[in-house]
C-alpha cells in the first residue's frame, strides 16, 4: 500500500463499507497542511541556519577573547544542537509533502512520522529551556545584585519545570503512546481534549512570560549605566 498517493489505490467511496475502509487506511492532506509546510521550509529552516551561525560566532568570539567557555555558553551550544535536530526531524516530515504534494497519506506513513514529530516537539521544549537558561546565567554574571540573581535562578527553574512538563505531556498523552497515531488501538487511556488545551495554554503562557522577563531584565543594566554616567559627569575633573 502506497504511503503517499494522489489517488488512494483501490479506494472507491461509492459504498459505506468502502468509505469506512478508505477512512481507516488513508487521511486526506488538506491544502493548508501543504501551505503550512511551505511556510516552515521557507522560514524555520533559514532561521535555524542563521541561529546556528550566530551561536558559532558567539562561541568562537568567546573562546578567542577569554580562552574558555562559561556554563551559559555550553547551555546555548546544547540548545543549538537540539534546535538543529528538531528542524532536521521536522524537515524530514514536511519536505515530502511540500515537494510531492500528495492528496492522501496512509496511516502507515502517519505511524512512521508521528514518533518523530513527538520527539521533535520535546526537543523544541528543551532547546528553548536551555537557551533561556543560558541567557539567564549570562545575566547573572552581568547583574551583581543578589536579589536579581535569585530571581534569574527562579526563571531557570521555571524553564526546566516547563520542559519537564511538556515532556510528560507528550509521552503520556495516550497510554500506550502508539494510541496517539494508531486508531486501531481500543484498549487505551488518553488525556481529555479540554485538559490537553488547558495544559498547553499554561505551558505557552509560561514560555511567553519568561520571554518578556528576560527581555526586560537588561533594562536594569541601562539604569545603572545611566546612573554611573550621571555621577561621572557631575564629579569635578581632576
Amino acid at each position: 500500500m502506497a504511503r503517499y498517493a494522489a489517488d488512494p489505490p483501490g479506494a472507491r467511496v461509492t459504498s459505506r463499507d468502502t468509505s469506512v475502509l478508505f477512512t481507516i487506511q488513508y487521511q486526506i492532506i488538506a491544502d493548508r497542511v501543504v501551505d503550512n509546510g511551505r511556510i516552515y521550509v521557507g522560514v524555520a529552516i533559514p532561521l535555524a541556519v542563521v541561529a546556528f551561525l550566530l551561536v558559532t560566532a558567539r562561541v568562537v568570539s568567546r573562546w578567542r577573547s577569554t580562552g574558555n567557555l562559561a556554563v551559559d555558553d555550553y547551555l546555548i551550544i546544547a540548545a543549538a544542537i537540539l534546535g538543529v535536530s528538531d528542524v532536521a526531524l521536522m524537515a524530514s516530515i514536511v519536505l515530502p509533502i511540500v515537494v510531492f504534494r500528495p492528496q492522501f497519506v496512509s496511516f502507515d506513513a502517519i505511524a512512521e512520522v508521528a514518533p518523530r514529530t513527538m520527539v521533535a516537539e520535546i526537543a523544541t521544549s528543551w532547546s528553548v529551556a536551555l537557551v533561556k537558561s543560558g541567557i539567564a546565567l549570562m545575566l547573572v554574571r552581568l547583574q551583581q545584585h543578589r536579589r536579581w540573581a535569585r530571581f534569574l535562578y527562579a526563571v531557570i527553574g521555571v524553564q526546566v519545570l516547563t520542559a519537564v512538563f511538556v515532556t510528560v505531556l507528550h509521552t503520556t498523552r495516550c497510554i500506550p503512546t502508539e494510541a496517539i497515531w494508531n486508531p486501531a488501538i481500543v484498549n487505551k487511556w488518553c488525556w481529555g481534549t479540554e485538559a490537553l488545551k488547558v495544559t498547553i495554554t499554561v505551558a505557552s503562557a509560561l514560555v511567553i512570560a519568561t520571554d518578556i522577563i528576560l527581555s526586560l531584565v537588561p533594562l536594569t543594566f541601562l539604569h545603572h549605566i545611566r546612573l554611573h554616567l550621571c555621577i561621572a559627569s557631575s564629579s569635578p575633573s581632576s
